[in-house]
């Protein structure tokens, strides 16, 4: 659950090396320390293969900057 805004679903994981992050859509991120880095290649079979220029731009592209805080997509 999303310590900020409640939320329960619809994030994004980021994987640095070995940390996995989770970014909600309210734009709050935080460590998640049960989800290793090998827990996250187990669980991304193909990534997309989309490159952004820089992290807040994939953020923006993607919806986690904050402008669907309180909606869930279906």
């Amino acid at each position: 659950m999303c310590p900020a805004c409640g939320a329960r679903r619809d994030w994004l994981l980021i994987n640095q090396g070995r940390h996995v992050w989770i970014r909600c859509r309210c734009s709050h991120q935080w460590l998640e320390p049960e989800i290793t880095g090998t827990d996250y290649d187990a669980l991304i079979s193909t990534p997309d293969g989309t490159t952004y220029a820089s992290v807040a731009e994939g953020l923006l592209a993607l919806g986690y900057d904050g402008s669907f805080a309180g909606a869930y997509l279906e």
